[in-house]
Parts: structure tokens; C-alpha cells; sequence
């Protein structure tokens, strides 16, 4: 008994270690998570606004309402890539049906949500509401 309470322990243990390191794909579903759930401020904390290109000059709180459209049910993943600097996962909001690509870059050794591509709608009503 001892030695399979030791052995779980160990099996515990190296999980939950596991679990503690970031991955593109947990800062992604960290991302979602967050913005379905309105915590925008945790999401911006997984982001590196310095490189999320289609971020740039956007009033975030606009965006991440948009965004917030996308993720509030959920979303698919459908395919992802990891080049060991860039990962793209293509998703399905459960919400609207919507296909899209998110981006997480690895800036100094550490994940972090970049930007989407194929996000022409939530830039076109960004840039509506900003006036470009």
C-alpha cells in the first residue's frame, strides 16, 4: 500500500509539475478562457502588445468585446502548427460558427498571445469605430 501511495505521489507530482510550465497551446486556451469570461485584464496579461501587429493603435477594450462575441460559448480547435517561435491555432467559435487563426509567439523565452489572422471583421468594426 505504501509503495503504491509513493508511486501515485510521484505520478501526482510530476503532473502538476507539468501542468506549471506554458505552452503556446495553454496560453491559448488561457486567452479564450479569459475572454469568455470577461477578464480582460488576465487575457492582456497572456498578450505581448508589442508584437500583436493587428493590435496596434486598436482600443483594446473594443476589441476584446468583439472578441468576447467569438469566445463566449467556446471555441473548436480545429488544426494547430509550432514552428518552436510561432504556433497558429485554427479554431471554430461555438458561438457564431466563425473560422479563425490565432497566433502566440515565444518573445524571450516565454508564450504569448500575438494577434489573429483572418480577423477581418473585428478589424473592420475596430477601424469603423475608430473612424479609419
Amino acid at each position: 500500500m505504501k509503495r503504491f501511495l509513493f508511486t501515485f505521489g510521484l505520478i501526482a507530482a510530476f503532473t502538476i509539475a507539468g501542468c506549471g510550465g506554458s505552452s503556446p497551446q495553454s496560453v491559448f486556451e488561457k486567452w479564450v478562457k479569459a475572454v469568455s469570461f470577461h477578464h480582460y485584464e488576465e487575457a492582456r496579461d497572456l498578450m505581448n502588445m508589442d508584437k500583436s501587429s493587428d493590435l496596434v493603435g486598436v482600443d483594446l477594450d473594443f476589441f476584446m468585446d468583439r472578441a468576447y462575441e467569438q469566445m463566449r460559448d467556446g471555441v473548436v480547435l480545429l488544426e494547430s502548427t509550432n514552428n518552436g517561435i510561432r504556433a497558429e491555432f485554427k479554431y471554430r467559435s461555438k458561438a457564431t460558427g466563425n473560422t479563425r487563426t490565432a497566433a502566440v509567439i515565444k518573445t524571450d523565452g516565454k508564450w504569448e498571445f500575438s494577434d489573429f489572422e483572418s480577423s477581418d471583421e473585428l478589424l473592420e468594426e475596430v477601424n469603423d469605430q475608430l473612424g479609419k
